[in-house]
């Protein structure tokens, strides 16, 4: 994949904001590893292979958390 096919606007927008690495994603959303490699093996949290790394799209971080709102009464 080149640089140019980044800037291409067919691209899942998912992917435009970055990745997260497994470890990052663990912090920002207060979890362990082990509940994350579940909700990833799950299907809830799309994530991408690159080599033998696992990256987590930032959006899809974000979308977890915004399905998981529970409004107050």
């Amino acid at each position: 994949m080149n640089c140019e096919m980044l800037a291409d606007p067919a691209i899942d927008p998912v992917l435009t904001e970055g990745v997260m690495t497994v470890r990052d994603a663990c912090r920002f959303l207060s979890i362990g590893r082990t509940q994350l490699y579940q909700l990833m093996k799950s299907g809830r949290l799309p994530w991408v292979s690159l080599g033998s790394c696992r990256r987590i799209p930032r959006r899809a971080v974000m979308q977890l958390l915004a399905d998981g709102l529970v409004a107050g009464k």
